[in-house]
């Protein structure tokens, strides 16, 4: 039966480690199991505060028992072997029990939540730096025995699933922040997989509504085979379809009502490799006209001067695909394009695409 126990808490453990909610119920049952008052994980640098949970039911228990524990914890700074090879340190082999009361950890706080003295494990890793400290209730004031299994038995099952958890918050705070980069731009931008699933998809990609692809578990799907052929060959990473950096892989894609919709993909920057902690193989695609909202920049750039085609040429542009790439995707030649380009410049009066890619990045705020 006490096997089976265990095995059911380790299991809670580690579905702990991807829904963040189930900690603070798994942590309780682990309390119970153990016969502690309560279980709290006491983070000790800042890109770990996510990790402040307990037992507790409410966070201001948590809050409170991380203060007390930094600002009035008597053994919080214990150096030496124990802190470094991850062994059960107990408030009463440091501090005689009736002594504790001179500490205000223990009288102010502990003994409030009918807490006696922790027992605790120091964990030190590269990815996870904190205390899994455990309090014993006030019946342990005046017994000797204590039961036979402690939480340093499960500490490295919760040492694993803290590291994982940490290391999807981290995941998750990179999707946030390539959110805020690319939501509001008016072309979809996507990280592919080098197995074809989504790492990230920006709102346009996210919201899109067309027969033209959806996602489907994790992946984008092309109905129609040719464009799903197309795509493949797109994000492919084999070396016949391999590009570097600084090339690109363009595709163009049709709708069920003939649009045109083209797509680019490049090579993962290592900026992005070593902060999303993916493989080089992955692919950056960016769709360039996906739906009204490009409409929108085009109707703008017409309202200040351009022809519909200068426009949608301008867009293109704006969106860094390279004149030759735009003049094929509008059936102009090469020629035709360059001698819109200098139109377009002398309306907008500017002189240079890198004016023009700012301009364009203003407008597509508007809506």
């Amino acid at each position: 039966m006490e096997e089976k126990s265990i095995n059911k808490l380790i299991e809670k453990i580690y579905e702990s480690s991807i829904d963040s909610t189930k900690w603070q119920p798994t942590l309780l049952s682990l309390a119970e199991f153990l016969d502690y008052e309560g279980i709290a994980i006491i983070p000790y640098v800042t890109n770990n505060m996510h990790l402040r949970i307990s037992s507790s039911e409410t966070k201001k228990s948590d809050s409170e028992y991380y203060n007390y524990y930094i600002d009035h914890m008597p053994l919080k700074n214990l150096m030496g072997i124990e802190r470094r090879q991850q062994i059960l340190i107990k408030d009463i082999d440091y501090i005689e029990k009736n002594k504790l009361q001179n500490f205000p950890f223990y009288s102010d706080f502990l003994h409030k939540y009918s807490c006696a003295y922790t027992e605790k494990v120091h964990i030190f890793e590269s990815d996870l730096k904190c205390a899994v400290a455990a309090q014993r209730g006030l019946k342990y004031l005046t017994s000797e025995k204590t039961p036979n299994i402690m939480i340093d038995y499960f500490v490295n099952h919760l040492k694993s699933s803290l590291i994982i958890h940490t290391k999807i918050n981290s995941i998750l705070k990179e999707k946030n922040m390539f959110s805020k980069m690319y939501d509001n731009i008016d072309f979809g931008v996507c990280i592919i997989h080098f197995d074809g699933s989504l790492i990230f998809a920006n709102k346009l990609i996210q919201e899109y509504k067309s027969d033209l692809f959806k996602i489907s578990l994790n992946q984008i799907k092309f109905p129609n085979p040719d464009n799903q052929k197309n795509w493949n060959k797109l994000i492919s990473n084999n070396k016949e379809h391999d590009f570097s950096l600084s090339e690109s892989n363009i595709a163009v894609f049709s709708t069920t009502d003939h649009q045109k919709i083209i797509a680019r993909a490049i090579s993962l920057p290592d900026i992005l490799i070593d902060q999303i902690g993916v493989s080089d193989k992955c692919k950056v695609v960016f769709f360039y006209n996906l739906n009204t909202l490009e409409n929108n920049t085009i109707e703008l750039l017409r309202a200040l001067g351009l022809s519909r085609s200068e426009a949608l040429l301008a867009h293109r542009l704006g969106c860094l695909m390279p004149l030759k790439d735009c003049a094929q995707s509008l059936s102009i030649s090469y020629e035709s394009a360059r001698s819109s380009l200098k139109t377009i410049f002398m309306k907008l009066n500017i002189n240079s695409q890198n004016e023009l890619i700012a301009l364009l990045t203003k407008l597509s705020f508007i809506r």
